[in-house]
């Protein structure tokens, strides 16, 4: 064999060698990519603070050695701060978990919005990637919508007529829960058929505090149109939940009713029919609450100083709410028409009865309508008059059966262990609850997650907290769970579950050895010890030496052969 060939064969032998006990790492030098650990779609609330956990794994085979993280407000609804900023290295196959707080404005509504994270990773070798992910965030809006209302008015003057000057006085209540800005108060259709603005606009603009209630008032003057002894005029109220987004603009209308004295003819005389009003009314609170029976007590009035009301009868029935929530109101286990056969000029009655609120209801208020159909004296006869009808609207709100059951976690542990603890929660409500959120605390336990942010939790829904923690001193140990939330009403509520448990010393045993000891088997599924790999290294380098003796030995032994044939020849 030819040198060359002997010394490429070694050359083959040493890499084969090598290559078995040294592999080649093939997953050096190449940049990270990155991907949500599960799907992130969040569900948060607008007007509050909340706190979003953001889940992302390197999913390469290669290390990110530094990676920065920026969340980003694509739509400019949610209101990302500069604060979500978040570095970190996250290795090959590893994942981080970081919050991203997000003030959403109250003006931003409801839908489905985009938190834009983007990612830029560095390798240890120096090169730059950039990627991008991209969240879902569900915004609910609890502001109560139409939210201004209007809670009552004033008319100056009684009877009035042609050519009258008088006074509307108008209540207006902000029942949204947040501030509104630029708030638009307006008398419709004062066009000069029936009544005309005396003096000023037939608006004003002003701002509200929450819960805060205004009057405004107004200067008329009747016109010639008017044909009824009850005139009515609609009061809008607007304002935009975003001003900069025609969209999201909010209405309600109210009414004011004017009594009014027609203007007759020669040939006409007589008396005009009566104006009935509803004075006042009670439902027993400042709500009432779903699936339950409240009584409903109203109070009307023959507003008439001349003539009296006969066979009057009253109807009570619930109406439809706004948008698509339906009648929320009905008679409970009696009539709903009452009737009275005289109700004398001025004089004031009450009519009672228990009504049922529908147990699905939407919190919100609902109306109820209240139909007048009577007769009335003329001139010692009797005349009809034409039937009227009133509506009152009652708030209603949703009882919470939010409830945490019970907690899992061992009672009887080692000090140092790591013991998992879960619990489970249940929304049994008609409403959602908002901002849940889970703490864990307890004295002397080494806890992995103590805060854990849920968000909403929709009706009949059941949502679960998992985290773990370690006993530092022996003995008995306890903590609790707390579950901190807001109901659909918007109060704070908390709910606490405790556990406890006994946790003892670490100890061993030393071994005892002896004749009757039995003899340990090697696994032969553990992986080498390091000095057998050394010992394996050193066994694969000596035999690659001998097989480099032997072939110099050879090589050696044929090159003298051939010299010694060299020298037989030349004895010839």
């Amino acid at each position: 064999m030819k040198p060359n060939k002997l010394f490429a064969l070694m050359a083959v032998l040493v890499f084969a060698v090598v290559s078995f006990v040294v592999p080649v790492n093939a997953e050096e030098g190449g940049v990270a990519s990155f991907a949500f650990l599960k799907n992130q779609r969040f569900t948060v609330e607008a007007g509050k603070e909340n706190v979003v956990p953001i889940e992302v794994k390197n999913i390469s085979a290669y290390d990110s050695d530094s990676t920065l993280i920026t969340a980003i407000d694509e739509d400019g609804k949610l209101g990302v701060n500069g604060e979500n900023v978040f570095s970190s290295r996250i290795g090959s196959g590893k994942y981080v978990s970081f919050p991203v707080r997000l003030n959403v404005p109250s003006s931003t509504l409801p839908g489905v919005y985009h938190l834009k994270l983007d990612i830029i990773s560095t390798n240890s070798s120096g090169d730059v990637s950039n990627h991008t992910l991209t969240a879902d965030i569900v915004v609910n809006n609890s502001v109560v919508r139409n939210a201004l209302s209007v809670t009552g008015y004033n008319v100056s003057k009684k009877d009035v007529k042609e050519n009258t000057i008088f006074n509307v006085t108008v209540r207006v209540k902000n029942g949204s829960g947040i501030p509104i800005k630029n708030a638009k108060i307006e008398l419709k259709d004062l066009d000069g058929t029936k009544f005309a603005m005396n003096d000023g606009a037939s608006y004003v603009v002003s701002d509200f505090k929450k819960d805060e209630e205004k009057s405004f008032d107004f200067t008329l003057i009747a016109c010639s149109g008017i044909t009824s002894v009850r005139e009515s005029i609609a009061v809008e109220c607007s304002y935009y939940l975003d001003e900069a987004d025609e969209n999201s603009i909010q209405k309600s209308v109210g009414t004011v009713t004017v009594a009014c004295v027609p203007k007759k003819s020669a040939s006409e005389g007589g008396v005009f029919a009566p104006n009935i009003i509803i004075k006042g009314y009670d439902f027993g609170g400042d709500y009432v609450t779903g699936g339950k029976v409240f009584p409903l007590k109203v109070t009307i009035q023959n507003t008439s100083d001349v003539s009296a009301i006969k066979n009057l009868k009253v109807t009570v029935n619930g109406a439809s709410g706004s948008g698509d929530k339906g009648i929320a109101f009905s008679p409970a286990n009696s009539s709903n028409s009452f009737f009275f056969s005289y109700l004398g000029t001025g004089a004031v009655t009450d009519i009672q009865l228990d009504m049922l609120t529908r147990a699905d209801a939407t919190p919100d208020s609902y109306p109820i309508e209240i139909v007048f159909d009577y007769e009335y004296t003329n001139d010692g006869g009797t005349e009809k008059a034409n039937p009227v009808t009133e509506t009152i609207t009652i708030p209603v709100q949703q009882e919470d059966r939010f409830t945490v059951n019970s907690v899992e976690v061992p009672t009887d542990c080692m000090v140092g262990d790591e013991l998992p603890i879960s619990c489970t929660f249940v929304n049994k409500g008609k409403s959602a609850v908002y901002n849940v959120e889970v703490e864990l605390v307890g004295d002397g336990l080494d806890i992995m997650q103590k805060n854990l942010y849920i968000g909403n939790v929709e009706s009949g829904k059941e949502e679960y907290y998992d985290s773990s923690f370690s006993v530092m001193e022996p003995g008995e140990f306890s903590g609790k769970i707390i579950v901190r939330y807001e109901d659909s009403n918007g109060n704070q509520k908390e709910i606490e579950k405790e556990f406890s448990g006994n946790a003892m010393e670490m100890y061993f045993e030393e071994p005892v050895y002896g004749e009757d000891m039995p003899v340990m088997e090697p696994e032969m599924n553990a992986g080498l010890p390091v000095w057998a790999i050394i010992l394996i290294i050193a066994g694969s380098a000596v035999v690659v030496a001998g097989v480099v003796v032997a072939i110099v030995v050879i090589v050696k032994k044929k090159k003298a052969s051939s010299l010694e044939n060299s020298d037989d020849d030349e004895d010839y």
